[in-house]
């Protein structure tokens, strides 16, 4: 496939988000080697003035989007990497380069953490 999930920053067009994931979702599905396919949540975004990535999006649209599209592609849950790494209430700040202030980049112990997650969603 060689795609990624278009960079969904900018809420004036939020309906290319579901649509562009929804087809990669369904190309993924499709391959000849019929993948189990999961959905992950973003990790939250912890400085809201990062590189010019709306945090209103990320913390508050797409952990609902996400589970909105894997419901509709009849995926498993949602891998909670969003909850997982802090959340709303961005809990775990000390997870990510600069104590947060690097915005959405976790450190090592963040790295360590997201394969738990990820890890413990899987098995």
């Amino acid at each position: 496939m060689g795609r990624t999930v278009p960079h969904f920053t900018d809420i004036s067009h939020p309906r290319s988000y579901p649509i562009d994931y929804a087809d990669m979702i369904r190309g993924f599905k499709a391959l000849p080697s019929t993948p189990a396919v999961y959905a992950l949540s973003s990790p939250p975004l912890y400085n809201g003035n990062f590189a010019g990535i709306n945090q209103t999006v990320v913390n508050h649209i797409l952990p609902g989007l996400v589970k909105t599209i894997a419901a509709s592609a009849d995926l498993p849950p949602v891998v909670p990497v969003f909850e997982g790494m802090g959340g709303v209430n961005l809990t775990h700040h000390e997870w990510f380069w600069g104590n947060g202030s690097y915005g959405c980049h976790p450190n090592m112990q963040g790295y360590q953490a997201l394969s738990n997650i990820v890890y413990h969603a899987l098995t």
